[in-house]
């Protein structure tokens, strides 16, 4: 969880590599933490998806 913290934007192929795991491996906690409401896909697209640990960025959204 602290990779989130530390990389709040990322890829299925930034996971494999921060944890060295398995590209399936990877997919499978992400798409666990989507599920879940942690992180949120926002391409809409089924490959080189890019996920958002949204609730974490939000807290450094500009308000004016």
């Amino acid at each position: 969880m602290k990779t989130l913290y530390q990389h709040p934007i990322t890829d299925i192929r930034a996971v494999t590599q921060l944890l060295g795991v398995e590209t399936n491996t990877a997919t499978y906690l992400i798409n666990d933490l989507v599920k879940y409401g942690v992180l949120e896909e926002m391409t809409g697209k089924r490959r080189n998806r890019i996920f958002l640990f949204k609730e974490y960025l939000m807290i450094f959204r500009r308000v004016d």
